[in-house]
C-alpha cells in the first residue's frame, strides 16, 4: 500500500467520523501534471444564522490533499471540471500555512483544500464577471467506497 493510498484511506475514515458526513469515494485527483489524494464527500448542514435560505441543505465536496494548484496559483478566477460533469467546481477553502501552525488539531492532514461545485441559480460561476474565468479539467480515479 503507498503512503498515498494509505493517506486517502486515513482521510476518508476522518472523514466519515464528523456527525451527518458521509464518504462517497476515494482515490487521487489530477490537475494538470499534479496529482493529489483526495475523498469525494457530503455533508448534511444547517442554514447559518441570518443566511437567506435557512433550509437544511447538503454540501457536496472533493477534500483535497496538498497545496493549492499551480493553475489556481497563477490565476484565481479558475473553475475546474471534472470528467462527466458539466458543473464548475471552485477551491472553496484552503490552509495555511498560519492555520497550521496555529490550530494543528483541525489539520491532521496538513495543507489541503476544498472542491464544491457550483450550484448557484445561474450555472456557471462567471455568468456575471467582467472576464471569463479558465476552465482546467480534473482527472480523477474515485473507487466507491
Amino acid at each position: 500500500m503507498t503512503t498515498q493510498t494509505q493517506s486517502t484511506q486515513d482521510l476518508a475514515i476522518w472523514l466519515s467520523n464528523i456527525p451527518r458526513t458521509k464518504v462517497i469515494s476515494a482515490g487521487t485527483i489530477t490537475i494538470r501534471r499534479a496529482s493529489y489524494p483526495a475523498v469525494l464527500y457530503t455533508q448534511d448542514r444547517d442554514p447559518l444564522p441570518g443566511a437567506r435560505n435557512q433550509n437544511p441543505y447538503t454540501m457536496t465536496a472533493i477534500y483535497v490533499l496538498g497545496d493549492l494548484p499551480p493553475a489556481y496559483n497563477r490565476r484565481k478566477s479558475t473553475a475546474f471540471r471534472l470528467p462527466n460533469d458539466d458543473k464548475d467546481w471552485y477551491i472553496a477553502s484552503y490552509s495555511t500555512q498560519e492555520a497550521l501552525e496555529k490550530h494543528p488539531e483541525y489539520y491532521p492532514f496538513g495543507s489541503h483544500f476544498l472542491l464544491c461545485p457550483w450550484e448557484a441559480e445561474f450555472p456557471k460561476i462567471d455568468t456575471y464577471e467582467k472576464h471569463t474565468y479558465q476552465r482546467v479539467d480534473i482527472k480523477t480515479d474515485f473507487e466507491e467506497d
